[in-house]
């Protein structure tokens, strides 16, 4: 199937910007730019990752408020010991 493309311009673009253009135009031109490019420098690139945190002790902590005033409240009525 024919493509069409400004190749100069392509090509002219990939100069100034410090790239370089490939065109692949079967199979075997492709396995080569992969080649090529696999070739090519790898710079390490250091990445700041993000977690966010959903706080969960909420539910726990009011739970145990909740036995500790019924405790109270409990001790001191129903529950009562007598001198």
């Amino acid at each position: 199937m024919e493509v069409k493309i400004d190749e100069p311009m392509l090509t002219e673009i990939a100069e100034l910007t410090g790239g370089k253009y490939f065109r692949a135009t079967d199979r075997q031109a492709l396995e080569g730019i992969y080649q090529e490019i696999d070739a090519m420098e790898k710079n390490k690139i250091e990445v700041q990752e993000y977690t966010r945190h959903a706080e969960e002790f909420l539910p726990f902590a009011l739970l145990a408020l909740l036995f500790l005033l019924l405790e109270i409240v409990l001790r001191n009525t129903v529950l009562r010991t007598l001198p």
